[in-house]
């Protein structure tokens, strides 16, 4: 009885999991784009270069180390400026595109997880419900990251050890690479999780020899085409003061681990209390 009372509550929340995290992802796009976000911050600029039909030279060229946030969302809006004549048609693409990767990335990873009960699905809805509210609204190329990260995970593990298998798993290495510099650590991270199958299986081999190539590749890339003299030095300051301690005397950062603490302490509660309320 008790055992049959763990599945129910196990499934409960399960479904209460993936239900939270397809809810923010459909309901994130749909918010964005009734109130302009995609205008928001930097998206402002970004909007603006979509709308002149130029966002490769207005700024995209001084971050090339995010080159699939550009080819994924940026670049169809600006193609369909330059099809349709209409700018504002542009930036709404741009934001739509970008604020629906979420579900986008939910999908793909739904489609490439083979695990049991499709527990990375579960975990990717859990990560887009917990993690995601936290920055939306702000345009940060973090956000495509995230997105890429769990079909990158589940292909890694799960896409058979063919031809095409690995083909898909390195393009997805490679555009995961390609959102944001700091993707690089998530990719260390699927390389690890890929470690306990074995150094010499094919799925750590495979994500080895990618990790190595888009590695190369992303150093390539900076010094192709690295940015502007002024971009240079302020991409520079920010890398070597982004764990300042004084950023914590900042209101809204407090407010963020507030928040990321009363997370913390609801799933605690949540562990401890269904064991207890299922044997009952």
């Amino acid at each position: 009885m008790c055992s049959r009372a763990l599945r129910l509550d196990d499934r409960l929340l399960r479904l209460l999991i993936v239900g939270t995290g397809l809810g923010w992802s459909v309901a994130f796009p749909v918010i964005a784009l009734c109130y302009r976000l995609e205008l928001y911050g930097d998206g402002a600029m970004f909007s603006y270069a979509v709308a002149v039909r130029d966002v490769w030279t207005f700024h995209w060229h001084n971050i090339s180390g995010r080159m699939s946030v550009f080819l994924l969302t940026l670049l169809p809006a600006e193609a369909l400026v330059r099809i349709t004549g209409s700018p504002s048609a542009g930036i709404i693409a741009y934001g739509l595109l970008f604020y629906i990767s979420p579900l986008m990335g939910l999908a793909a990873t739904y489609a490439a997880d083979r695990s049991p009960g499709r527990i990375i699905f579960v975990y990717a809805c859990g990560s887009t419900a917990l993690l995601c509210p936290l920055i939306f609204g702000f345009p940060t190329e973090m956000w495509l990251a995230h997105a890429m990260f769990w079909p990158t995970l589940a292909l890694s593990h799960y896409a058979k050890a063919t031809i095409l298998g690995t083909l898909m798993v390195f393009a997805a290495w490679l555009l995961l690479a390609f959102t944001h510099e700091g993707a690089l650590v998530l990719l260390l991270a699927i390389a690890t999780t890929l470690a306990p199958r074995g150094l010499r299986s094919a799925t750590f081999v495979r994500g080895a020899i990618s990790l190595t190539v888009v590695a190369i590749l992303a150093a390539a890339a900076k010094i192709i085409l690295p940015p502007d003299d002024y971009y240079a030095g302020a991409f520079l300051r920010a890398a070597l003061h982004f764990f300042e301690f004084e950023i914590f005397k900042v209101r809204v950062i407090l407010v963020l681990l507030a928040a990321i603490i009363a997370y913390g302490a609801i799933l605690i509660l949540l562990s401890k209390w269904i064991p207890r309320r299922a044997c009952i």
